[in-house]
């Protein structure tokens, strides 16, 4: 039978943050340690230690975190990858993009061989504060926004892309986030029977690769796998 260990760890926190648990305990690993160490550091738990619970066998503990009214700081937790169901895509396919959660997390669990293999993140902000400086025109187009493909997703009847632009960029009370996924922009506008061009301006957000990173916000950032051709 497969097991899941990081499923299951991640289950019971999203089980106890539901149960206004103070706490939980988890069979311990290193991996594990490790999650529970960048939950903390990003505010998401309040803390973690390793507890003997007896002679031979110790356990992970995590404190929970809530807000003042009680309310988990945990909203949604859920993994993607599985074992036996892997949701990647090699570095042909992936183009750049944003991740619909507050915390993307890439973790490796042994060096590649050669030192193959490079995961790039890139701070939307400055690309944001770049545009803004230097394109105007091509920011203002991006918080316009565009129709989204809805991947099958549409009921019987409905339209297979959004009836409504969706902004690339978005600015509520002050606070920047993006949203981009190009493949899912350009197939939308295309079910929509407008032209090509229609999403040139997306050409701004070739900006999207720099500096290296394995966790990062995914309101402000964006995750490709391979340097975009100028």
């Amino acid at each position: 039978m497969q097991t899941d260990p990081i499923g299951d760890f991640l289950t019971r926190i999203r089980n106890a943050a539901a149960a206004k648990h103070q706490r939980v305990d988890v069979p311990v690993s290193k991996l594990k340690t490790e999650i529970a160490r960048i939950l903390k550091d990003e505010g998401y738990i309040s803390t973690f230690k390793l507890v003997d619970e007896n002679k031979t066998r110790k356990v992970l503990r995590v404190f929970l975190k809530y807000t003042p009214d009680r309310r988990s700081v945990i909203s949604g937790l859920r993994r993607i990858s599985r074992p036996g169901a892997r949701a990647y895509r090699n570095k042909q396919e992936l183009s750049p993009h944003t991740d619909s959660c507050d915390l993307v997390g890439l973790l490796c669990l042994r060096n590649a061989q050669a030192g193959g293999g490079v995961s790039r993140l890139t701070s939307a902000i400055s690309v944001h504060n770049t545009l803004r400086a230097e394109h105007p025109d091509v920011l203002e187009a991006l918080y316009r926004g565009y129709v989204r493909y809805r991947r099958g997703e549409e009921r019987p009847g409905e339209l297979p892309y959004t009836p409504y632009r969706i902004p690339v960029y978005s600015n509520v009370e002050g606070k920047v986030s993006v949203r981009y996924v190009r493949s899912y922009i350009e197939a939308g506008e295309a079910a929509a029977g407008r032209p090509p061009g229609s999403t040139k301006d997306l050409s701004g957000a070739r900006s999207f690769w720099h500096s290296s990173i394995s966790f990062s916000s995914a309101v402000t950032s964006a995750a490709p796998t391979r340097n975009m051709p100028s």
